[in-house]
């Protein structure tokens, strides 16, 4: 769980923890001040959000990168894409996602609230 201030980013866990292989990963975004979920995301490069997801020891090597309108091939090393898209409730959801081995991950997820484009991160465990 980040905040910016202005938006409190949280994901959702599996019951059984996250996994090597694909799978969902979804968020919820919520008001600081209401603490109501947000709904009112605007467009960042072309999609509604991205994610973008780094093993700890990678070496600089990304292995995620997601966007909620489609999976797109961004780059290099790049071993899982999805697609997803913004819930009713506010959620993103982005399906699909690969990741191709277990460690620490720190996972971005970037979008544009109110015109301003930001960035916040949560630290994973993949098993």
């Amino acid at each position: 769980m980040t905040s910016d201030g202005k938006t409190m980013l949280m994901i959702e866990r599996p019951s059984g923890g996250f996994r090597t292989g694909k799978q969902s990963l979804k968020f919820m975004l919520h008001d600081v001040a209401t603490g109501a979920m947000v709904s009112d995301l605007g467009m960042y490069l072309g999609a509604r959000a991205h994610l973008i997801a780094i093993k700890g020891d990678a070496r600089g090597r990304v292995f995620i990168h997601d966007h909620d309108m489609g999976g797109m091939d961004m780059g290099h090393d790049m071993h899982g894409m999805g697609t997803g898209g913004m819930e009713a409730n506010g959620a993103l959801s982005f399906d699909g996602v690969n990741f191709a081995e277990t460690g620490i991950h720190r996972v971005w997820v970037q979008y544009n609230r109110a015109g301003v484009d930001t960035t916040q991160f949560v630290t994973i465990s993949v098993r």
